[in-house]
């Protein structure tokens, strides 16, 4: 008896120290997930603008469904496929600077005979045609739904990338003066974001 109980004990201290020794115990960084810990705790490390990217996600769509070192992701939230907040702001290539640490995704199959076009216009598109997604990203909300309502307009052929290129400029302006566009309110276009990568997918 005294031998069973003395290895009942040995079994349950090689368990508990596994289980403390083991990645994503609570409050640890296990992979590239918090596991545990709350994303306000996360983000308060991060820059000004990006923390309050974040804050400003989260009191419009909740709490995200991941919490990573480096970002927050919301799955299905509102119109979008999926919506990340970065803690670091991509290279700068526009008028906008510093400021790009939200990004919103939908399905979209984008034509490969586009992809130049919309990298001339805008390159903080990113466009996945693997996955059938297509992404923008910026400082809110409203800028990435006219660069992807832009986006349309130039995949089937209603604006060149100039035109596409000014456009976006002067609603910027207007928006930074007050002035709402329905460019930057929601999408201008059929939204599906169970799209098929297969080109015969969107049509």
């Amino acid at each position: 008896m005294i031998r069973i109980r003395a290895g009942v004990v040995l079994l349950a201290l090689v368990i508990l120290a596994a289980a403390q020794a083991a990645p994503g115990e609570a409050g640890e960084w296990s992979d590239k997930v918090a596991v545990g810990r709350p994303a306000e705790q996360v983000i308060s490390s991060w820059p000004d603008l990006a923390r309050a990217a974040a804050r400003a996600t989260i009191e419009q769509y909740g709490r995200p469904e991941e919490v990573g070192k480096d970002s927050l992701v919301w799955y299905a939230n509102g119109p979008w496929k999926r919506t990340l907040v970065h803690r670091r702001a991509w290279p700068h290539y526009t008028f906008m600077r510093d400021k790009d640490y939200l990004q919103n995704v939908i399905g979209y199959v984008v034509p490969k005979d586009k992809l130049d076009a919309l990298t001339r216009f805008d390159k903080r598109l990113d466009v996945d045609q693997a996955s059938a997604e297509i992404s923008a990203r910026s400082d809110r909300e409203g800028l990435n739904f006219l660069a992807l309502n832009l986006a349309d307009e130039i995949i089937r052929g209603k604006r060149t990338v100039e035109e596409a290129r000014d456009f976006q400029k002067q609603i910027t302006r207007l928006a930074a003066a007050g002035k709402s566009s329905g460019y930057m309110n929601g999408f201008l276009f059929d939204v599906r974001n169970d799209a098929s990568p297969h080109p015969w997918g969107r049509h």
